[in-house]
């Protein structure tokens, strides 16, 4: 009804697909905006969600990957965007033994910070502002704790700090390489995951292996494959 950030949406539809008429960006802004919407229920929903149900809704189509990895004492960096739902991805702590950071942004304001923290963190996912994730990727390193650090991308790098480009969505965008980055100091597979939209309130994720060993590729060759 109120149409939150019309014309943004509207603009970045016809940047993604010029091809389309009028009509179809518009229909195709209609179902972002339910999706928007029951995403944000979601959100509200996670507060009181049992592993029993969540695990009903947002289901992992091949974590053997993970698991394998795990077993060959491999820590991973886990990349994925903000898209279908992002804030069940955690439930994925109750499939797995390693332990599981994500990178989140500090939230201003002290009591959403806390409770972005205590929801997304009921699975044993800890959250860890990041300008400090590198230090606790490098800690857990030089001690052998075996663990998985996710990576949801959903804003543009800072211009100074750009090493790499690519064209997404039909524009041509910087992107983020920092986790790459990391992973290679580090030595950590990296893993990417896709996640789709079954029906509403029922979610499938899908993992790709990028790369077991991301020194026995070239620079910004992981973030390609990913693409």
């Amino acid at each position: 009804m109120i149409g939150y950030r019309k014309k943004s949406v509207i603009y970045n539809l016809k940047l993604a697909f010029p091809e389309k008429s009028q009509v179809e960006i518009k229909a195709i802004s209609k179902k972002f905006y339910h999706h928007f919407v029951d995403v944000f229920i979601e959100m509200i929903k996670s507060f009181t969600i049992s592993e029993k149900e969540i695990l009903e809704h947002y289901k992992f189509t091949n974590v053997e990957i993970l698991n394998d990895l795990e077993a060959k004492k491999k820590s991973v960096v886990l990349l994925g965007s903000h898209y279908a739902n992002w804030e069940w991805i955690f439930s994925l702590n109750l499939l797995v033994s390693s332990n599981g950071y994500a990178v989140y942004k500090k939230l201003s304001n002290p009591f959403f910070d806390k409770k972005t923290r205590e929801t997304r963190g009921k699975y044993r996912t800890t959250l860890v502002p990041t300008k400090d994730i590198y230090k606790v990727i490098s800690s857990n390193s030089k001690n052998n704790i075996i663990s998985i650090y996710g990576f949801l991308g959903d804003q543009s790098p800072k211009i100074n700090k750009v090493h790499y480009w690519s064209k997404f969505l039909n524009v041509k965008v910087p992107i983020h390489t920092g986790a790459e980055m990391l992973a290679k100091k580090n030595n950590l597979s990296i893993v990417a995951f896709h996640t789709k939209k079954v029906k509403r309130g029922y979610y499938e994720s899908t993992f790709k292996l990028l790369a077991e060993n991301p020194n026995d590729f070239k620079n910004y060759e992981t973030i390609k494959i990913n693409n």
